[in-house]
């Protein structure tokens, strides 16, 4: 998990749980919240993503070194793995905000 962490303090993100950002959109007064968990979407984008590397490889190695391409490689490659074991992940919270 060490990796991860620095990934995520490299970014400067801020990553919550689903159930946290439900609970975060709750608390600013929206109503209805639902959060569904939609992570098989992230892992096929992902997917469709490192799919287009490799695709382009020659063209991007026009540009570009090898060390770069597997740096992208890795970092892809990475990420799934990362979406895949629940680490990184995509939600999707519909609310709606009351009219007073």
């Amino acid at each position: 998990m060490f990796k991860f962490e620095n990934y995520v303090k490299q970014r400067d993100y801020t990553l919550y749980k689903l159930s946290e950002y439900n609970t975060l959109i709750k608390n600013t007064g929206f109503v209805n919240v639902l959060a569904e968990d939609i992570n098989d979407r992230f892992v096929d984008s992902l997917n469709r993503e490192l799919k287009k590397l490799y695709s382009g490889r020659k063209e991007f190695l026009n540009e570009f070194n090898d060390e770069d391409y597997k740096d992208l490689e890795d970092g892809w490659v990475a990420k799934i793995k990362r979406a895949k074991d629940g680490h990184q992940t995509w939600g999707l919270v519909r609310a709606y905000k009351p009219i007073n």
